[in-house]
């Protein structure tokens, strides 16, 4: 049921500013659909000559790969892919315990790492991508035979969520529009799980057939080479799934089809659930129940948007890897083309007769053959030989541009571009700490969706797993009241196991045998990163297993340590100080009668032997 009457005002009303979103945007639209199938690898359609060479060079996906694969395996790189930072002494005690259930949430359930990964890819190809937070009916019972609902995210397509183009951070957005698309089937499927009304309004009325023209509720349709999901071999309809701020200040989210905006599919209130504490108290010698109602904090937006650049915050003011290399990647395809071109005129040159045209009618190009009377070869263009360097060049430089590890040449003039080995350090850490700074601009959003990940279970608890090495228990749900903020890992380097782990191993020398470290502390702090529950098995307390004689003979095997040390230094000294003089007595003997006397090996060593013994 609505909870408001004049739902159909409310829809004609979005339906039209929805529709102006969609107008202003048109350029920006069209540029990412140019820049798309660039990539993707469309090749131009008027050539010179027919069959003439019309290659492409892939800068663009070459790049985009190259980017999306280091800031996937850094962001995968930690243990834990959330992190959870306890707000008071309760959560410290609890973790472990939620960063375990958690990750497992996201890898043996919901299959996360495929969602960012494409969210990663969208965000350097296009400049910006969209996570969206929703519910998962299926995928609980999938693994553990019991139906739950648990917090997932989709990744949306950037052309399929309209919001105002003077937006500037999605979540003050002051409406967002989702298209979403559905054969007759499907449709009929979701409306009935979700509760939608009018279905079969919708469903008769809103069938958009295959061959009918693309309109202007369409535009949002993401196009592939040789593919288009709008224009299916099935009748599609589509829905609209817009958020608003209404006019009292709350949010809601109304559902249409958008050739039928009277009939409303769903039109509810955008807020958590309300939650009730009870609570039972004595109250003149008998015991009372108290319920109490929770009032919900404010609800985010379910988008997130991931930035591939941060020069200022307007939503759709972005750009990516294929608008930042589409100049490279032009050239480049220009360069290859035309040795391509060159190469076919070599190989079939041009002729020149002085005689008539029909007789060429009886040649063939075929080796051997004779040429007719009056019929010689035109001279060929001479071929370049720094087509491939060029090619490389822009190779190189568009690498540079973004920061991807692989800008060096590799034609056979690398010669010109010969690096010192300190050259070659720095691009590699320049490109290290691009990759570093764009996992940061990543994971700030990231760790946001995670966040509201985890206050959906808050709201909405489900027993989650938690696998520590051959032990499996449910995540306990009263867990779910601790304060936590959840962060993404790799953004989070100094509550990263891993990082810890690292930096212990850099400061081992000098931790050991030194009587001023705490080595019971330390030990504890390098199994918990590893296995938290293993430490109160393996380690012992100070308290029981270290006694005050224990640490003076630590003491004092170090003291030893350090004396034996000094007198080997004292020896090293005596024998450098021997070999000073055997040289000094061999340069004062240079001019005597060697035939007469002794080597100065022979008059020298044994003195100098002596005053090392």
């Amino acid at each position: 049921m609505s909870d408001f009457t004049d739902n159909v005002t409310v829809s004609k009303f979005l339906h039209d500013a929805v529709t102006r979103d969609l107008n202003d945007r048109h350029s920006w639209h069209g540029r990412i659909l140019r820049l798309r199938r660039s990539r993707l690898g469309e090749r131009k359609k008027n050539l010179m000559y027919p069959n003439a060479p019309n290659f492409l060079e892939p800068i663009i996906d070459d790049n985009v790969r190259s980017l999306t694969s280091t800031e996937n395996q850094i962001l995968w790189s930690t243990r834990h892919v959330a992190q959870f930072i306890p707000l008071d002494a309760r959560a410290a005690a609890q973790k472990r315990y939620a960063e375990e259930a958690f990750h497992n949430m996201l890898t043996m359930v919901l299959s996360a790492r495929a969602k960012i990964n494409a969210l990663i890819d969208r965000k350097n190809q296009d400049g910006m991508g969209i996570a969206k937070l929703v519910r998962n009916h299926s995928a609980y019972e999938q693994v553990f035979g019991t139906p739950a609902a648990i917090p997932d995210f989709e990744v949306r397509d950037i052309l399929d969520t309209i919001v105002p183009t003077n937006t500037r951070n999605i979540q003050d957005a002051k409406r967002i529009c989702d298209i979403l698309r559905f054969s007759v089937d499907e449709f009929k499927r979701v409306g009935k799980e979700r509760g939608w009304n009018n279905i079969d309004q919708v469903t008769r009325v809103c069938k958009k057939k295959a061959e009918h023209n693309e309109s202007e509720l369409d535009a949002g349709a993401p196009l592939m080479i040789g593919v288009n999901k709008a224009h299916a071999s099935e009748d599609i309809i589509l829905v609209w799934e817009i958020y608003y701020i209404a006019k009292d200040g709350q949010r809601r989210v109304i559902l249409f089809c958008p050739h039928a905006p009277e009939f409303i599919l769903k039109h509810f209130t955008w807020r958590w659930p309300t939650r009730f504490e009870i609570k039972v108290v004595q109250h003149q010698g008998k015991a009372v129940t108290e319920v109490t109602e929770i009032k919900p904090p404010p609800r985010r937006w379910p988008h997130f948007q991931m930035r591939y650049e941060d020069r200022n915050d307007f939503y759709h003011d972005v750009r990516g890897v294929a608008e930042l290399l589409d100049d490279h990647q032009k050239a480049a395809t220009q360069y290859l083309n035309l040795k391509g071109i060159q190469m076919d005129f070599t190989a079939k040159p041009m002729l020149r007769t002085n005689g008539p045209v029909n007789t060429l009618q009886n040649f063939f190009w075929r080796p051997g053959d004779v040429l007719p009377n009056g019929v010689d070869f035109a001279r060929p263009p001479e071929m370049s030989r720094m087509l491939d360097f060029s090619v490389d060049l822009e190779r190189a430089s568009s690498a540079r541009r973004v920061g991807a590890p692989f800008g060096s040449l590799s034609s056979i003039d690398r010669r010109k571009e010969a690096k010192t080995a300190t050259e070659v350090q720095q691009e590699a850490l320049t490109s290290t700490l691009l990759s570093t700074d764009a996992i940061a601009r990543f994971t700030e959003p990231l760790s946001d969706l995670f966040n509201e990940m985890w206050q959906m279970l808050r709201h909405e608890p489900v027993p989650l797993p938690i696998v520590t090495g051959q032990d499996v228990r449910m995540l306990s749900e009263e867990l779910f009241s601790v304060p936590f903020k959840v962060t993404a890992a790799a953004n989070n380097r100094n509550s990263n196991p891993d990082f810890i782990l690292s930096q212990l191993a850099v400061l081992a020398p000098y931790f050991q045998n030194n009587p001023f470290i705490k080595v019971d502390e330390l030990t504890k702090l390098a199994v918990d990163q590893i296995n938290p529950a293993l430490t109160e098995v393996i380690v012992v307390d100070a308290d029981e297993g270290s006694t005050v004689e224990q640490r003076l003979s630590m003491i004092e095997q170090a003291l030893g340590q350090v004396a034996q040390s000094q007198q080997a230094a004292n020896q090293l000294l005596s024998t450098m100080v021997a070999e000073d003089a055997f040289e000094d007595a061999n340069n004062a003997n240079r001019g005597a009668n060697v035939q007469d006397q002794p080597s100065p090996e022979e008059t020298f060593r044994p003195q100098a032997v002596a005053a090392v013994s």
